[in-house]
């Protein structure tokens, strides 16, 4: 499972501001940048992992990190449960969840608020906004079928923006 973190910081945080993100014992960084000013993602932010987490300074108020999470699997089965808790107040998280292309059966608890299509023709599943106090966990389960072992990145079509949610990020 690929996990986008898109974080923003408060308009009162001094920049270039340094940030530590918890992740999971089992996650693998795949990527960390900020977020231009011109909505641009810039991967050249130094940043480190240690001890459960990934510390980045950035000169931006918004940046993002990514990483992989193994999943459960079961036969044709897959489940995936998050359970991530921060040490720091959130004001505002909302996830977003890309339902595989090929799968069947998909659910989500707790129920999303919205499913919508994306501009890449995948469906979006839509959390309600939930504000996080200091060591308060974030929590939701999925599940769903999948026949084949295929990546939605390789069912994409020629001019698919498969890694693209619809607009409704911040």
């Amino acid at each position: 499972v690929l996990v986008l973190i898109t974080g923003s910081l408060a308009p009162t945080v001094a920049l270039p501001a340094t940030v530590t993100i918890p992740l999971p014992a089992n996650a693998d960084v795949h990527a960390v940048a900020r977020i231009s000013t011109t909505n641009t993602l810039v991967d050249d932010i130094v940043f480190e992992e240690s001890d459960g987490a990934v510390t980045l300074t950035t000169p931006d108020s918004r940046f993002r990190v990514e990483y992989y999470l193994p999943y459960e699997q079961s036969g044709e089965e897959r489940s995936f449960a998050a359970d991530w808790v921060f040490p720091f107040a959130v004001a505002s998280v909302t996830v977003n969840v890309q339902e595989p292309a090929a799968a069947t059966n998909f659910a989500i608890s707790p129920a999303p608020q919205s499913v919508t299509t994306g501009q890449d023709g995948l469906t979006y599943h839509l959390l309600a906004p939930q504000t996080l106090a200091a060591g308060q966990p974030l929590e939701f389960d999925l599940t769903y079928t999948l026949a084949d072992n295929v990546l939605t990145v390789e069912t994409a079509t020629e001019g698919d923006t498969a890694s693209a949610p619809p607009a409704s990020e911040p």
